[in-house]
């Protein structure tokens, strides 16, 4: 038997899952790219920031670098390796791989009671498309 479930993932839910992943879990093996700032409010914080966006746009997206392969040259001109992008799609993609795949992270991220460790698995499968690193 198959049975396919729909599960509303809030603003709220995905607020608390960044904040965990990029201020914690996964700032080991990562760096943000290129993003529009069409949607940032002054003084609001950046994940406060990066949901609104993704809020306010389906097609928006975050380019996120390979922390190691950073490099700059003597103009302080840096270059780094893209490792994928954060958009609405691979977000939805990462919930939906964690519910079978990590059901106990999926679990506490949906309860906004997730850790870095819960994040960053979360966050690796919405750049990457699967646990690449740790």
């Amino acid at each position: 038997m198959e049975i396919n479930v729909k599960i509303n993932v809030t603003s709220e839910i995905v607020n608390n899952v960044l904040v965990c992943a990029l201020e914690g879990g996964s700032n080991y093996w990562y760096m943000l790219g290129d993003f529009s700032r069409k949607h940032f409010v002054k003084g609001e914080t950046l994940v406060d920031n990066l949901t609104r966006s993704f809020d306010a746009d389906p097609n928006y997206k975050v380019q996120v670098l390979d922390l190691e392969s950073v490099e700059y040259d003597d103009d302080d001109e840096g270059t780094a390796e893209t490792l994928g992008y954060l958009t609405n799609e691979s977000m939805a993609y990462a919930f939906s791989t964690m519910a079978v795949e990590f059901p106990e992270q999926f679990a506490r991220i949906m309860t906004t009671d997730c850790d870095g460790d819960d994040a960053d698995v979360w966050f690796q499968i919405a750049v990457m498309g699967e646990v690449t690193f740790g």
